[in-house]
């Protein structure tokens, strides 16, 4: 017997350029069965605040951009486990570089 999924599911974002966060957090906002707990512009204001205030009880997923400054995403991502065991972790990025 597996266990239903809860009604809202709890995001926190982990993103640096305040324009994109915002737009996340307004389309979160106004998408129903979802819930943006907190959002963090670096991976180590999320961990601290993860570690801190068992934030982690609360998460189901966390957003993360790769390119963030100081601690980039992929090194944050273990570290994201160990406090946030239970979440689930989606990978943002983005790029302007043009595809030849």
């Amino acid at each position: 017997m597996t266990a239903s999924p809860p009604a809202t599911i709890r995001i926190i974002l982990i993103e640096d350029n305040p324009e994109y966060r915002r737009a996340l957090s307004m389309a979160m906002e106004h998408s129903p069965g979802f819930e943006m707990v907190e959002k963090f512009g670096t991976a180590e204001q999320a961990l601290a605040d993860l570690r801190a205030s068992g934030l982690s009880k609360r998460v189901d997923v966390i957003l993360l951009d790769l390119g963030l400054p100081k601690m980039q995403g992929l090194e944050s991502i273990p570290w994201l486990q160990k406090f946030a065991p239970e979440a689930r972790i989606i990978v943002l990025t983005q790029s302007d570089k043009k595809r030849m």
